[in-house]
């Protein structure tokens, strides 16, 4: 130990461990607490997926994608809520010709119309990655896994 000014020992001793058996008693401990500070959770269960650790299939990230942008407070994935279902979305267009540039379009200009009165709001805030991440996950499905 450098910081040390006089009397310092010259070995530590560990006194004190967590069992194996008791590890994950209580979630990974990493999790509960903050990652900056004097102290730190020791990993004690498997890495999670938002850790990096896992991996998250395309559809699960497009699904939790659009649930982040807002999209699943009006889109049901099989039902329609305010807006159309992403199942009817897959039926009305599916096979046109270069549709996913044009449903790209559709969300970052928004519209009225084309299913009812209820008008859908321009998405300017979404990246067009993200929508074309999106539209993507619709044409493909829509699937959650």
């Amino acid at each position: 130990n450098v910081a040390c000014m006089k009397d310092c020992k010259k070995e530590v001793q560990i006194v004190s461990f967590l069992p194996d058996y008791a590890q994950d008693a209580h979630g990974n401990l990493a999790e509960q607490n903050r990652p900056v500070g004097q102290t730190r959770g020791k990993q004690t269960g498997e890495p999670s997926a938002a850790a990096g650790g896992g991996t998250q299939t395309a559809a699960a990230a497009a699904l939790a994608l659009a649930g982040e942008k807002g999209c699943m407070a009006c889109h049901g994935v099989a039902n329609k809520i305010v807006g159309p279902g992403y199942n009817e979305i897959l039926a009305k267009y599916k096979g046109q010709a270069d549709i996913e540039a044009k449903l790209i379009a559709k969300l970052k200009a928004g519209g009225q119309g084309v299913w009812g009165a209820v008008p859908m709001p321009p998405q300017g805030h979404v990246k067009d990655e993200e929508l074309k991440q999106l539209v993507q996950w619709i044409l493909e499905g829509a699937k959650a896994q």
